[in-house]
C-alpha cells in the first residue's frame, strides 16, 4: 500500500461515520472471526452457528466475551491500515465516489457492488480480490484452519419471524412453499446471476465476475460486532475507533475505554431484556 501512496493514490477507501455503510463493523467480522476461530464456536450456545446479542450478553457476564487479547489484536491492524486511508475519514466520506474518480485505490464492498459495477463501470480497469487470510505469522493466536470467511449477508437469506406460527399461522404454509422453491439450485441461480450474491447453495452458481469467490467456505461469519449485540453497540463500538484510530491511546488506555463501553452495551441490553441476567 505504501507503493501506491507513493504514487499518489489513497491506498485505502474507508470512513468511521455509523451513517456511511459499513467498513469498521465489516472489518470487524472479517478480522476479529479469523483472530478468534478456533474459540468463536464456544459463544454459540444453542448451536446454530450464528452468534447472538442474548449468547453475547450471557458471555459478557460470564466474562469471556469478547476475548479483549483478539481484540486488541484486531485494534492493532486496524491502527496499521490508518496511514492509507483518506484524509477525513474520521468523520463522513464518500470514499466509494473519491474510487470512481480514480483516487482510492481499493475499498471493503459487499459482492452485491458487482452488479452496479457491471450497469455503471468506472472508466478504468477494475476488479476484486478476497479479504486477505490472517496467519499465525501475524498473530499466533490465528485458527490452526485457514478459513475464508464469508459475510453471512452476502448469501441470499430469509427471516421468517416465530410469531407468526400463533399470529398468523395461515401465511406459514406460503412461506415454506416459497423457501422450497427458492432455495432449489437452479432458482438461486437465477438469483444469484441477477443480484451478485455468492452462492452458497449446493450446485448453484453466481456471476462469472465471483468466480474467486464460489469456492467452497467454511462458515458464514457467525459474529459480526458489536451490532450483535445491539444497535446502540454498534453506535458505542464506532465511537470507539472514533476515538482510538487518531489518537496516541496506549493499549491499556484503549482496553480501559474499550471495556468501559462494552459493559455500559451489556449493562443496557440486560435492562431492556432482564430474562438474559445470568443467575
Amino acid at each position: 500500500m505504501q507503493k501506491l501512496k507513493d504514487a499518489g493514490y489513497i491506498p485505502y477507501g474507508a470512513d468511521l461515520s455509523p451513517d456511511t455503510c459499513c467498513f469498521p463493523h465489516w472489518l470487524s467480522a472479517h478480522i476479529y472471526n479469523q483472530l478468534t476461530w478456533d474459540s468463536i464456536y464456544n459463544y454459540d450456545d444453542d448451536k446454530n452457528k450464528v452468534i447472538t446479542g442474548k449468547e453475547i450478553a450471557t458471555h459478557a457476564q460470564k466474562g469471556d466475551f469478547p476475548e479483549w487479547d483478539a481484540y486488541l489484536e484486531f485494534a492493532h491492524l486496524f491502527k496499521e491500515m490508518v496511514p492509507f486511508f483518506p484524509t477525513g475519514y474520521e468523520g463522513k466520506l464518500d470514499y466509494r465516489q473519491l474510487f470512481r474518480q480514480g483516487k482510492v485505490a481499493m475499498y471493503m464492498e459487499g459482492n452485491w457492488a458487482v452488479s452496479e459495477f457491471k450497469a455503471t463501470p468506472p472508466p478504468f480497469e477494475f476488479s476484486w480480490m478476497s479479504f486477505p487470510i490472517i496467519t499465525k505469522d501475524l498473530y499466533p493466536k490465528a485458527g490452526e484452519k485457514i478459513v475464508r470467511i464469508q459475510g453471512a449477508w452476502g448469501a441470499m437469506q430469509y427471516h421468517v419471524p416465530g410469531y407468526l406460527a400463533t399470529k398468523d399461522p395461515d401465511k406459514i404454509p406460503v412461506i415454506m412453499d416459497w423457501l422450497m422453491y427458492s432455495s432449489k439450485p437452479e432458482n438461486v441461480t437465477t438469483i444469484l446471476k441477477e443480484t451478485g450474491m455468492v452462492p452458497l447453495t449446493k450446485g448453484a452458481e453466481g456471476m462469472p465476475e465471483l468466480a474467486p469467490f464460489n469456492e467452497p467456505y467454511d462458515r458464514a461469519v457467525p459474529y459480526q460486532s458489536w451490532q450483535t449485540l445491539s444497535a446502540d453497540g454498534l453506535q458505542a463500538e464506532y465511537k470507539l475507533w472514533q476515538q482510538y484510530l487518531p489518537s496516541d491511546m496506549n493499549d491499556n488506555q484503549f482496553l480501559e475505554a474499550a471495556k468501559a463501553a462494552f459493559d455500559g452495551e451489556v449493562k443496557k441490553v440486560l435492562e431492556a431484556n432482564p430474562d438474559w441476567k445470568v443467575k
